[in-house]
């Protein structure tokens, strides 16, 4: 089509020559362009397949790390208050307990009179 147009125009043959092949070069880099775009949205599609399912996977670990602290928090505070009334608790499993509620991020009344920590 182009050398039609080219030899209605009255180019000359290098001319046309030069402009068949930008021509084709063109239809290339369109083709290759349409294809690159394809490959990237099936690798996003697959990423995302794989995000998610790491996202659900890691949602459901937090929710068992959460009830794993809940009991850890559970045994410690049930240590602190497990002492008899009147007798101190040792120091040692206070500290410890004081300790392990502290790496849970809780701050309770008992490790802070009690100097657990």
């Amino acid at each position: 089509m182009t050398g039609i147009i080219a030899t209605l125009l009255g180019l000359p043959r290098w001319l046309r020559t030069v402009l068949g092949a930008l021509a084709i070069l063109w239809v290339l880099w369109g083709t290759v362009s349409l294809y690159n775009g394809w490959v990237e949205a099936r690798y996003r599609d697959k990423v995302e397949a794989q995000a998610a399912k790491a996202r659900e996977t890691a949602a459901d670990e937090r929710a068992a790390d959460a009830i794993v602290n809940t009991r850890s928090e559970e045994k410690a505070h049930a240590a602190i208050d497990a002492a008899p009334t009147g007798a101190p608790i040792h120091p040692a499993s206070r500290a410890l307990a004081c300790k392990r509620l502290h790496d849970l991020g809780r701050d309770t009344a008992a490790c802070r009179s009690g100097g657990g920590n």
